[in-house]
């Protein structure tokens, strides 16, 4: 499980502060059936100030910004986590916004375990060869 400061620190570009009564719910095993990233049953999104914050069972859990807002609104299984990003037009930063949903799924809020490959493509002239 996931501590607060953990989740914080992982999804700083995204999330601005988490609520006290914050939690890591238990971790659950991959499940089939979604395309893409799925939040949790519960899970209620409440537009503010800054972006939304972000209930689970009538609890606060965390606040995100605005592109976390997106994000969170757009993580209901039916697009791959290609096509989410690219929908909340956030390509520039798409390698934040995979962390956002792995750091998510470590901290239980998802239905389904995001799983990401991360790679570098080199320009062979970079190497002088």
């Amino acid at each position: 499980m996931m501590t607060r400061n953990e989740f914080l620190k992982k999804t700083k570009r995204f999330v601005l502060f988490c609520a006290s009564g914050w939690r890591a719910l238990p971790e659950k095993t991959p499940s089939a059936g979604y395309a893409g990233p799925c939040l949790e049953d519960g899970f209620e999104i409440k537009p503010s100030l800054f972006g939304a914050d972000v209930y689970y069972n009538g609890a606060k859990m965390f606040t995100v910004n605005r592109k976390g807002k997106t994000l969170m609104e757009a993580a209901d299984g039916s697009a791959n986590l290609d096509a989410v990003i690219k929908n909340a037009g956030l390509e520039e930063t798409a390698s934040d916004a995979a962390m956002f949903f792995v750091c998510l799924g470590m901290a239980g809020y998802l239905k389904n375990r995001v799983e990401i490959e991360i790679y570098e493509n080199k320009d062979e002239a970079e190497f002088g060869e």
